[in-house]
């Protein structure tokens, strides 16, 4: 008899401890993204959304309450209230809809309505790649949700970070502490900027190592950190001089916001998207195939991988599995931007009306369950980007 009270009990627990995760993620629960594309999560399975307004080539971003209703979303440069009008104030933001990682939206701890969207810089913009672009750097804007009878309004603007930054942009959460790093990279070091329920410390913690991506035309590629807060990956795009590409893996402290100890996982792929598993055991990255069939970066077509790297191994790179090749080439040379869902799967996006998904993130090899344009987008189109979020949301 009490052991089976005890059994009970335990299923009791971990159902409730699982209910309460699902719960405690809907900030993440809305989506839109690519050419007017959205998908909601807030019932366990995305639902197509109809009615959004970004229309972005690539990054993108927008928070849900702690019940899973939408509050804003941006591509960058406009903000839209949960009504898809215009937030008062929300334009004008220094994104770009070039930029791989455009926008992430951080709320200060400890208020229920001030939040900040950070937006990073366009490595086109060095070379006047987008009519009328200028580098703007690293810049953060802050949004008031009690304005406007609770539809919110940006108060404050493009204040400078940077005056020249890269085009990836994170964030975690410090779970002691209750605070959150805003992390993002430039050249060859990493800057971490702590905000607290005070607000924005003006010095970021900087760390200082390789590699030294150089140009500003090789200030793309999208990072992350770990939903645990202990690592942090990043692919370095480059196209200048001649193409090539990184995959970095780093340890990341989010005691302190220093990232440390270097780890090169690759560079035969032109990387571009990365993401880690719910339980931060595994590693994923997307990149397009470089030299021999993808040899000049403007083909009309390139071929797609999606690798795992299983971070639980003394041998991380040696773990590296091909969880997918792409049979149908796409048009233009960005792997797409792979990112967690509140229903614990990796979403993958290329230009089309599907997504694909791997659907059993935390296991190794072929049991991550790979699933090509598995998501139907209901009309609207996909392109290289989607919504980020503060990573700590999905441990």
């Amino acid at each position: 008899m009490n052991m089976t009270r005890s059994r009970w009990i335990t299923c009791l627990a971990l159902f409730f401890y699982g209910f309460g995760i699902v719960l405690g993620q809907k900030e993440a629960a809305v989506w839109y993204f690519g050419q007017y594309a959205g998908l909601d999560f807030s019932s366990g399975e995305p639902v197509a959304l109809l009615d959004g307004l970004v229309n972005t080539v690539e990054g993108c971003d927008a928070y849900s309450d702690a019940d899973g209703n939408l509050l804003f979303y941006t591509d960058g440069i406009s903000v839209w209230d949960r009504n898809h009008q215009q937030m008062d104030g929300g334009n004008g933001l220094a994104g770009s809809p070039s930029t791989s990682q455009a926008a992430v939206v951080v709320p200060l701890p400890g208020s229920e309505t001030i939040f900040y969207i950070f937006t990073p810089d366009d490595a086109l913009a060095y070379a006047g790649g987008l009519a009328g672009s200028t580098p703007n750097g690293l810049n953060y804007s802050v949004v008031d949700m009690s304005r406007n009878g609770g539809l919110g309004a940006v108060v404050r603007r493009n204040v400078p970070l940077l005056a020249s930054a890269s085009e990836n942009i994170t964030a975690v959460r410090n779970q002691g502490d209750d605070f959150y790093w805003v992390v993002t990279h430039r050249r060859d070091r990493f800057f971490a900027y702590r905000l607290t329920a005070s607000g924005l410390g003006p010095d970021p913690v900087v760390s200082l190592l390789g590699p030294d991506t150089r140009l500003p035309a090789n200030f793309r590629g999208c990072a992350k950190i770990s939903p645990d807060g202990t690592r942090l990956a990043i692919a370095h795009t480059i196209v200048e001089p001649g193409i090539e590409s990184q995959l970095f893996l780093y340890d990341f402290d989010a005691g302190t916001g220093r990232v440390a100890n270097p780890r090169a996982l690759g560079g035969d792929l032109l990387f571009y998207g990365v993401e880690f598993s719910p339980d931060s055991s595994k590693l994923y990255a997307t990149g397009t195939l470089i030299g021999g069939e993808t040899s000049d970066l403007f083909l009309e077509t390139e071929i797609v991988e999606i690798l795992q790297f299983n971070l639980t191994t003394a041998d991380i790179p040696a773990s590296r599995y091909r969880v997918h090749r792409f049979e149908r080439p796409i048009q233009g040379f960005i792997g797409g931007s792979i990112q967690l869902a509140v229903d614990r799967r990796i979403y993958h996006s290329m230009p089309g009306r599907e997504l694909s998904v791997i659907r059993n993130p935390e296991a190794a090899g072929n049991a991550c369950d790979f699933r090509p344009f598995d998501t139907n987008l209901g009309g609207p189109v996909a392109t290289y980007g989607l919504p980020q979020f503060i990573q700590s949301y999905f441990e």
